[in-house]
């Protein structure tokens, strides 16, 4: 099991001159060794201070046991109780760059103790501030606004983050992603929008309605459309036409004549047997949409650091514990984490594309000064005994099969070769997988994915899956994996049994983790013999 991250921001020493010296490096070569806890899937704790005494060997050991001991009764950063608490808790970096993003808004950034690193961002224009919290991870980006977007500071985001700050982060999530972003806006008469973007834009949140009347050159809009392309249309930006797809939704946001959402509940899921999830359907209610959640993935962790020296005693205050294994979320935290772009259904636009899918998601109502952790924990999760499935994204990752998929224009690009892929080899997704692909791409039922169209140069295709990885890639009982899929926002977690490692599939290189994926907008990962592993029993 891979170690938790720790940081400790300042270590006090306190013992003679020569202690401290003599101390020093045992300490740290103790702190680099002690049992620190394993916190959580992507959850980062912050401890206020420890106080320590005793050899190097001991104030370590007392150190993870201390840090285990709070981070248990640790409190949401989100809370205004965290203000006064030895230990507070996100669920995920975007998580905390969300909240100290809406700190920053609410002016209180400087006063919480546990933004004392980020404290330089309050002497810099609020605009400033707010595209160096954005663009420090840029993949982050998509799904920090999503997050912000479900508290009361969502226009007020809108409103202060200014052109040269938009265009920044707009300038930044194009680079990090691959994606072609517009040099100039579209003249009206060059305006052609197809019913999938006009259904896109009226699906926009509520806070958005601060853009419209707007230029659609400035790049708050552009950055406003390149949100919403990457939800719906994440393949459309990796080509020539992705600068004039985001053209036309910028011009649409600025002058349509749509109504944005306006805060209702999500649709009530359905539960079948073999799905755990909270969010077993997604689908709107008929003649209803909304719209999917904006997306963008993580960074690549580093391993376990500590910075400290021998005392007589130490005092520690520290900074700790992105835990980089799995463990299950404390009890409190079972919130999405993965946000809507549009808070409420809203009518779909004469003719337009198929509904997209619906995250079921439990809401709260919000007063200004107790923001809710959007993004706090639970994701989308079902079983599945179609897991392998997923293996097929790292075929459909090779550049020479990106070069014959070229029909891009249509939403959820990246589900929709899956699906089709997976039926074409026989590998029918069982109820919890349908759902998931049919909310995905935006059918109305799971049954419609059979009657997706061919891939281009199908035939083809299909031939260069045989001749790369062999008779394995027709035989779909290995694919017919138990697996537990957990979809958040930037991610797509997949978690088989460890006994479900199958060499074949491994000398093929299928089960490589494939990563970002531009077209699918999401970062793959598989994971083997975790927590999160299909429980005993199942299937039944």
């Amino acid at each position: 099991m891979p170690a938790a991250q720790v940081i400790l921001g300042r270590v006090e020493l306190r013992g003679s001159r020569a202690n401290v010296a003599r101390g020093r490096a045992s300490l740290l070569a103790a702190l680099d060794s002690a049992p620190w806890p394993q916190v959580g899937a992507d959850r980062l704790v912050f401890i206020r201070r420890l106080s320590l005494r005793g050899t190097p060997h001991d104030i370590a050991w007392r150190a993870a046991a201390a840090t285990r001991q709070l981070a248990e009764r640790s409190i949401n950063g989100w809370l205004p109780a965290a203000d006064e608490a030895p230990a507070v808790h996100f669920a995920s970096r975007a998580a905390r760059r969300a909240c100290l993003l809406v700190d920053l808004l609410a002016g209180r950034a400087g006063e919480r103790w546990f933004w004392r690193r980020e404290r330089r961002l309050t002497t810099l224009p609020i605009g400033q501030a707010m595209a160096q919290v954005l663009t420090e991870e840029p993949l982050l980006a998509a799904e920090i606004i999503a997050i912000v977007e479900r508290t009361p500071f969502a226009e007020t985001f809108w409103r202060r983050l200014d052109n040269a700050a938009a265009g920044r982060v707009a300038a930044g999530i194009g680079s990090a992603g691959g994606w072609v972003l517009p040099v100039a806006s579209l003249a009206p008469g060059d305006l052609a929008p197809t019913p999938a973007l006009r259904q896109a834009v009226a699906q926009a949140p509520a806070s958005w309605r601060c853009l419209a009347g707007r230029d659609a050159a400035e790049a708050s809009l552009q950055l406003a459309a390149l949100l919403l392309a990457w939800q719906r249309f994440p393949a459309l930006l990796g080509t020539p036409q992705g600068g004039r797809g985001l053209a036309v939704l910028a011009q649409l946001i600025a002058g349509t004549e749509q109504p944005y959402g306006s805060g209702g509940a999500a649709a009530t899921p359905r539960a079948t047997a073999g799905d755990d999830s909270p969010a077993a359907s997604r689908h709107a209610a008929p003649g209803k949409s909304v719209a999917p959640p904006i997306v963008g993935p993580g960074v690549a962790r580093i391993g376990p650091q500590a910075v400290g020296a021998q005392p007589a005693m130490a005092d520690v205050p520290v900074r700790p514990a992105e835990a980089a294994a799995s463990a299950a979320p404390s009890p409190g935290d079972d919130v999405t984490r993965r946000p809507t772009v549009a808070s409420s259904p809203s009518p779909a636009a004469p003719g337009a594309a198929a509904t997209p899918r619906t995250p079921a998601v439990r809401r709260e109502q919000l007063s200004g000064d107790s923001p809710l952790d959007a993004a706090a924990a639970v994701e989308d999760s079902f079983l599945t005994t179609r897991g392998g499935l997923f293996y097929l994204l790292n075929f459909l990752a090779l550049a020479s099969v990106q070069t014959r998929l070229n029909e891009r224009s249509l939403p959820a690009c990246g589900w929709r070769w899956l699906a089709r892929l997976g039926y074409r080899l026989g590998l029918t997704p069982d109820p919890p997988l349908g759902r998931f692909l049919a909310a995905e791409i935006g059918v109305d039922d799971e049954s419609d994915l059979a009657t997706l169209p061919p891939l281009p140069d199908e035939t083809a295709l299909l031939h260069a899956g045989l001749a790369r990885y062999g008779a394995l890639f027709g035989e779909a009982e290995r694919f017919s994996l138990a697996a537990r899929v957990v979809v958040t926002c930037s991610h797509v977690d997949v978690h088989f049994r460890l006994a479900d490692v199958s060499l074949p599939v491994r000398r093929a290189g299928l089960d490589v983790n494939p990563g970002w994926l531009p077209w699918l907008g999401r970062v793959v990962s598989f994971h083997y013999g975790r927590r999160r592993q299909p429980p005993p029993g199942f299937p039944p």
